[in-house]
């Protein structure tokens, strides 16, 4: 089996461990890792025995596909020649800075062949492929996403940055039960509190089937906070993602019961892990890039309106 040529644009936090985690993958060889400040990426090429560059386009043409986990600005234009040069991507979330560059991007894609897959990781934490197995339609969705404040996080805004998640499990959920995703109207509060972007959003989402849900992110918290609760007609599942715990509430006998879940893997190792195997067998990505898009353009729309209720 051939192994897959791999480089990681942007070796930050997150970056550096898509690289520890990729070097250790079968059939893949790390390549090459990338950063603008080139003694950084020496020092983790040094660590994971790859090349080094601050140029991405150096390595381009000797490479299977690319992890791109740099700030969110520079998504696309990174995206963009990588995918132009016939490469498959891996783009931390959210995909890009706006939906008309995400739209863009998956028009190349289609035309050059290639795949993308973003990295809404918590799609791939067993509380939440539980909760699939649900045979009960949704009327609610109520969830909770806090964390403490990280300085990492100062260039984007927290519907970008902790409420897309939310988001984009509730589209997932509603979607595998082929339920309509149109929305129909948003409501939402937000305030800026130690940045100059949203640090806290509330958010109400009504969807044209009747659904409806209530978000709230913030990353200005004390503690790390990641549940959600979906209602249905015969009770609830609360899906607590941080301590992985699934909570069944049946409404007959008014019984509540725990499943304590493990993790197979790190859930950044078995989203890598689906990305490579995607690849290698020609199958879909788990998270492409349409799904992405329609998570962002949902955050754009609540920042669209925070923006008007600022001004």
């Amino acid at each position: 089996m051939k192994r897959l040529n791999i480089a990681v644009i942007g070796v930050g936090y997150i970056g550096y461990h898509h690289a520890r985690i990729l070097k250790t993958l079968d059939g893949v060889n790390l390549f090459c890792v990338v950063d603008s400040d080139k003694k950084r990426a020496e020092e983790v090429a040094s660590e994971f025995d790859c090349l080094a560059t601050s140029d991405y386009h150096e390595v381009i043409n000797d490479v299977d596909c690319f992890c791109i986990a740099t700030p969110t600005q520079s998504h696309y234009q990174i995206a963009w020649d990588c995918v132009n040069h016939g490469r498959h991507v891996f783009i931390e979330k959210p995909i890009t800075d706006t939906s008309q560059e995400a739209a863009s991007l998956i028009q190349l894609c289609h035309k050059k062949g290639v795949s993308i897959q973003v990295g809404h990781v918590e799609r791939f934490n067993p509380v939440f492929k539980m909760a699939l197995t649900l045979d009960k339609k949704p009327l609610l969705f109520y969830s909770e996403r806090l964390s403490p404040f990280l300085e990492r996080a100062r260039n984007i805004d927290v519907a970008k940055d902790l409420l897309i998640h939310d988001i984009d499990l509730i589209l997932t959920f509603m979607r595998v039960r082929g339920l309509d995703t149109t929305i129909k109207k948003i409501n939402c509060n937000g305030i800026c509190v130690v940045t100059d972007k949203p640090d806290v959003v509330m958010a109400d989402i009504e969807f044209s089937c009747g659904i409806t849900a209530h978000i709230r992110a913030s990353r200005i918290e004390r503690d790390r906070k990641r549940m959600m609760t979906i209602y249905h007609k015969d009770g609830y599942i609360t899906l607590d993602y941080q301590n992985l715990i699934y909570t069944t509430f049946k409404k007959d006998d008014i019984s509540f019961q725990d499943s304590h879940l493990k993790l197979k893997d790190e859930l950044l190792k078995e989203e890598l892990n689906s990305f490579i195997n995607a690849i290698r067998h020609n199958t879909p990505v788990v998270v492409p890039a349409d799904e992405a898009l329609e998570a962002l353009m949902i955050t754009e729309e609540i920042n669209r309106i925070l923006g008007e209720d600022k001004a």
